[in-house]
């Protein structure tokens, strides 16, 4: 499909300005633990790959002439364009989608044009990390030269933008619930429990933790129901489906305020649950949790423990600035994970979550795990 016809998101055409970007600037900046420009570390863009064609390599190479790129398919030139004109391209882009809100939308005709003649075809190109090895959660793969030792790599990179909708870390779905008992509550209970809906229709969640609080149900931790999860929870460590299940318990099932990451593992520490000797294993553990969803672990696929992006992160500012998060400053991209995000309240009809249950004569509830980043970097 032509990309002139082609509709995506916020998100996915985000991944096309990165493109434009990288070739334009021929620079990709870190950023620090507030998601600042580092200016004394960055990484020289010397090509980009995808494959915009199922079958056929794209190189998109800065190491010809001086201020151009050239544009090769499975290794033959097709066409040469300035730099200049994929930075033009960025900011035009860049500023059609500030404008933008709908849900999906197709791009100016200047764009669409321009795309054509540099040989993209997709807003996104993926299918590459399977052709080169990379993993599952590579949005871009690029060869680069580190500027303070000049060692060239090829690495792939997730991208995440800030002007659309905030992104998710860890995706909800049918098998990412964790069970908890509702010790003492009655039959009775139940039924009123799970009739608590608000004046639109819609489950009153807020309503059923002030129930829960009423009538002094405390939830415990029972299980993490599918087992997949529960083995990939458990490759982090051990304990992680406790830990993650307190988090959970805390934030959907006895304070709805408390949505933060920081603020939970705080509160976690001062009651240590798990009674560890040193109260800033919570604090690991999480950022554990947090840089291995990143990294490809989901909840309903068998994980090997494995990275899935060997590069980093990129990120899209709200300004349009592109920065990244490389694997060699991993402890401060851990750092931001856990810094910007969130325990996500996920739609209840849709993953069929949030009323009592019966089993073996005593009740039970399900909570999905969600992890959103924040709106606004801390």
């Amino acid at each position: 499909m032509p990309i002139r016809d082609l509709s995506a998101n916020k998100g996915e055409w985000a991944e096309l300005y990165v493109l434009f970007r990288l070739l334009g600037d021929g620079r990709l900046y870190a950023a620090d633990k507030q998601l600042n420009k580092k200016l004394d570390s960055y990484l020289d863009v010397l090509n980009i790959i995808r494959e915009e064609v199922e079958g056929h390599l794209t190189c998109y190479s800065r190491e010809g002439a001086q201020g151009m790129v050239e544009i090769l398919v499975d290794d033959r030139l097709i066409v040469s364009i300035s730099a200049s004109e994929f930075l033009i391209q960025a900011n035009g882009l860049f500023r059609y989608l500030e404008q933008q809100r709908s849900r999906a939308f197709l791009v100016p005709e200047q764009i669409a044009d321009f795309s054509s003649r540099a040989q993209i075809y997709k807003a996104k190109s993926p299918s590459v990390r399977n052709t080169m090895g990379f993993g599952g959660k590579s949005d871009i793969v690029i060869k680069l030269r580190d500027a303070r030792n000049s060692l060239v790599s090829t690495m792939g990179f997730s991208i995440k933008s800030q002007f659309g909708s905030p992104a998710t870390l860890f995706n909800a779905s049918m098998s990412s619930k964790i069970e908890f008992e509702l010790p003492g509550m009655t039959v009775e209970q139940a039924l009123e429990f799970n009739l608590l809906f608000d004046e639109h229709g819609r489950r009153n969640w807020a309503g059923c933790i002030d129930y829960l609080s009423n009538h002094g149900i405390r939830p415990r931790f029972s299980r993490i129901p599918c087992e997949t999860f529960e083995d990939n929870l458990v490759m982090i460590r051990d304990s992680m489906p406790s830990i993650l299940a307190w988090l959970y318990r805390e934030s959907m099932l006895i304070d709805r305020e408390c949505r933060s990451i920081p603020v939970l593992c705080k509160r976690l520490q001062q009651q240590n649950p798990l009674c560890f000797s040193r109260t800033d294993t919570y604090d690991k553990a999480v950022k554990d949790f947090l840089f291995d969803s990143f990294s490809g672990m989901t909840a309903a696929r068998r994980w090997d423990g494995q990275e899935q992006v060997n590069g980093g992160y990129i990120v899209v500012k709200p300004d349009g600035e592109v920065l990244c998060y490389h694997s060699n400053d991993r402890e401060e991209f851990r750092d931001y994970l856990f810094r910007n995000t969130h325990l996500e309240y996920v739609d209840c009809k849709k993953f069929k979550w949030s009323f009592a249950y019966q089993r073996d004569g005593k009740t039970f509830v399900e909570v999905d795990a969600s992890v959103r980043f924040n709106s606004v970097p801390r």
